[in-house]
């Protein structure tokens, strides 16, 4: 078959195969293949076309769930305004699966405003990109349902209950703290057996054990974010402090807050390695890394990606507010409710539609 022929005669079932979308081997091929079978004629450029665009969205929502500000931004500022429109679909560091979201929703469902921010820019240089943006915030926070106030309140009232995980901590013996603390028996959901006791009568393991479970089938099942969790998680750790004895404060940190953290969007976990009381208390620029702002003796590197063998965040350790992680650690409420206000604040602004810029004349 010769390089530029358009006049690509019909051979049979070959060909059938290949018209059909689902066809497995095209959609098996590697990204530079595809490009380069829609180089070979309009044919294949043709139905291969979809195909491309689903991978470029999906590629362009993985960025931007991951944090990766810039190389974002580029792929936007290569295919203007079409990416804008096109909804894709992409898994986050948390396992979170993130569906049939435009990039803007995306990053809006992540609580990153800057991301939101630097999309906005672009909405505002098309004809009528103000009202596109304003139509795709509305089908996330529905006007129906109070719009962004009435989010908030929802997040409010669906936060996630610690007690339960609180007071199995406080009534545990000495010996369960122990084997808590050292992971022994350390699941991501509870066994058939422990499924079938109340609260009350799990050993610690287990309740450690189901709110793992609950927690992430919670957290997994919600579109945005819900950053009220971990102001919750600190309010109930700030309230024991003082009653509970050290081992009970370390499992606590490690691996109620710690394991909350585990589901962190990109933005917060850059924030919170970088340091959560330099960026909202000092006014930092955010960097956009992963990496601590502290490198530990014993539990150096990032905030992502995480271990999924029971160790590290929310087994072994929490970050702390001022970038590093943590075996144990003292509350910031203070400062998780400040970063959530201002989000909270730039989020609303995002629904305003844009005034046109003025036009500078130098005739007066």
């Amino acid at each position: 078959m010769d390089q530029g022929n358009d006049n690509v005669p019909n051979n049979g079932k070959f060909f059938e195969t290949i018209r059909d979308p689902l066809n497995p081997y095209l959609l098996a091929l590697p990204d530079e293949a595809l490009a380069s079978l829609s180089r070979v004629c309009r044919f294949f450029r043709d139905h291969t076309h979809e195909e491309r665009a689903r991978r470029k969205s999906n590629e362009l929502i993985r960025r931007i769930i991951c944090g990766e500000e810039v190389m974002a931004e580029a792929m936007l500022e290569e295919d203007l305004p079409s990416l804008l429109d096109n909804r894709g679909e992409a898994t986050d560091y948390s396992g979170r699966k993130i569906q049939n979201l435009t990039p803007f929703q995306a990053a809006l469902c992540g609580g990153d405003v800057q991301m939101c921010e630097r999309i906005k820019f672009y909405f505002d240089q098309l004809p009528s990109g103000s009202i596109k943006r304003i139509r795709q915030f509305d089908e996330i926070f529905p006007r129906a349902t109070g719009g962004f106030s009435g989010h908030l309140e929802r997040q409010q009232q669906m936060v996630f209950d610690f007690s339960a995980i609180v007071s199995a901590i406080t009534n545990a013996s000495p010996d369960q703290l122990v084997i808590a603390l050292n992971k022994e028996g350390a699941q991501w959901a509870e066994t058939d057996l422990a499924r079938e006791k109340s609260d009350t009568e799990l050993t610690l393991t287990e309740a450690l054990n189901r709110f793992r479970e609950q927690f992430t089938k919670k957290s997994h099942g919600e579109i945005v974010f819900n950053p009220q969790h971990l102001k919750s998680a600190f309010k109930c750790y700030a309230a024991q402090f003082r009653i509970w004895n050290e081992t009970q404060r370390d499992l606590f940190w490690r691996q109620v807050i710690g394991f909350v953290q585990r589901f962190f969007p990109a933005y917060d976990a850059q924030v919170w390695a970088q340091g959560l009381h330099y960026v909202v208390a000092n006014g930092e620029v955010l960097q956009r890394s992963l990496s601590f702002r502290r490198q530990e003796e014993k539990w150096t590197g990032s905030f992502y990606p995480v271990n999924f063998e029971y160790s590290g965040l929310g087994f072994d350790y929490a970050v702390e507010g001022i970038g590093f992680a943590a075996v144990s650690g003292c509350g910031w409420p203070k400062w998780v409710s400040k970063f959530i206000e201002n989000r909270n604040i730039q989020i609303e602004k995002l629904a305003q539609v844009s005034l046109p810029r003025p036009i500078y004349c130098p005739i007066s």
